[in-house]
């Protein structure tokens, strides 16, 4: 019998991250950067995206002019309820990329 726990092992979401070259090479701290709206970590899938079986789609990451990310399912039904301000900084909002995870 082996000693290994559950919580020996990296989450998928976690491992795939780290090989998506896109993901590490656009800003190593994504590894510990959290969605502020659902509170997840950036390098895993939201909550959208965990309650869907099969993955019906790619959870992606939205990274703003101001520096926040946040789970693209997140942040976009923020923006369409009419906030346009970033939900970290109350910046203006404007998307400088998506990021697959």
């Amino acid at each position: 019998m082996s000693d290994t726990q559950e919580s020996d092992f990296i989450p998928i979401q976690t491992v795939k991250a780290w090989m998506n070259a896109s993901v590490v090479m656009a800003n190593k701290d994504l590894m510990t950067k959290s969605c502020q709206i659902c509170k997840e970590f950036v390098c895993r899938l939201c909550v959208h995206c965990n309650s869907k079986h099969p993955l019906e789609e790619d959870c992606t990451v939205s990274h703003g002019a101001c520096g926040h990310y946040f789970h693209t399912h997140c942040i976009d039904p923020w923006l369409l309820k009419g906030q346009s301000r970033c939900p970290s900084c109350d910046k203006a909002w404007e998307k400088e990329r998506v990021i697959t995870i």
